[in-house]
């Protein structure tokens, strides 16, 4: 596979044609390898190789993310299908990492956030939503794995709150470790499940209980309007709610919705982070 991808560079003129790139190899599942690239000109890749078939709309989302955030994306430079794999070839960007915790005691960072809702609020904002809101959540409540989820879902369906809210595409994966930090700014990662959700506040509430490290107490420090120390995200939540016609109290009423929808998502993903979010809806609705 290695040969096959290094013959894609340079078909692509990424690489000279007689230049070995050096890669470094992270398995991901039996579906799905990530390989960053190392050319000698310091120039470098991020490139996912997976089975085809698998995530089949992923290049095409990226595309749409690209066009709509080109500020915030990495640029695509190459796809294609070798065999029974799909690789797609990002341009590698130098960044620094934002870790769990980041939100509250980086200013720069806060201000780069701030900055990604306000562009996705108007140039994600889907103008002739095909359907309302209320069918993509009977969708969600049919495939929950339990009746705890189910119930979230369905108290929600049932109050019809949520069709009177604009649909703007969501990255879906909204997660501190999918966001880096540049000389020009926020870059954000793996825009696989863009726009698979339309409900305005979920990458503001994947965010935040990420920046918790998805934490019981924390969690419900956010729902309950007790943030320690107090407020630490208001100006998120006020800058964001305000740009997508929510208000700070009903976004925190949507946190449990929020995290039965992104457990929906990461069901084709594994099962580790599966589990830390349906722990941490059980623990919410115990609570």
């Amino acid at each position: 596979m290695l040969a096959a991808v290094t013959e894609l560079l340079r078909a692509r003129k990424l690489l000279n044609p007689d230049e070995e790139p050096g890669y470094n190899i992270t398995v991901i599942s039996e579906h799905l390898i990530h390989l960053a690239a190392f050319a000698h000109s310091g120039a470098s890749f991020h490139i996912k190789v997976k089975e085809c078939g698998r995530w089949p709309n992923e290049y095409p989302n990226y595309c749409n993310a690209a066009r709509i955030f080109p500020q915030f994306v990495p640029e695509i430079l190459a796809r294609e299908f070798k065999n029974d794999r799909e690789i797609i070839v990002f341009r590698g960007i130098p960044h620094r990492r934002i870790l769990a915790g980041s939100l509250s005691r980086n200013g720069r960072l806060e201000r780069e956030i701030i900055r990604f809702f306000q562009t996705s609020s108007t140039a994600a904002r889907v103008a002739e939503p095909v359907v309302p809101h209320c069918v993509f959540l009977r969708q969600v409540e049919d495939r929950a794995g339990d009746g705890t989820c189910a119930a979230i879902v369905r108290e929600w369906i049932e109050s019809a709150r949520l069709d009177a809210l604009p649909h703007i595409r969501q990255h879906g994966d909204l997660v501190m470790n999918n966001l880096g930090l540049t000389g020009a700014g926020l870059v954000v990662f793996d825009w696989e499940d863009f726009g698979r959700i339309a409900i305005p506040g979920l990458d503001l509430c994947t965010l935040l209980a990420s920046d918790t490290e998805f934490n019981t107490a924390k969690v419900l420090a956010i729902i309950d309007g007790s943030d320690h120390p107090p407020d630490c995200y208001a100006p998120l939540m006020e800058n964001n709610c305000l740009a997508v016609g929510l208000t700070p109290e009903l976004f925190r009423q949507l946190i449990p919705l929020y995290l039965v929808i992104f457990l929906d998502l990461k069901s084709d993903y594994g099962t580790a982070i599966a589990t830390i979010v349906r722990n941490l809806i059980h623990d919410i609705v115990k609570h």
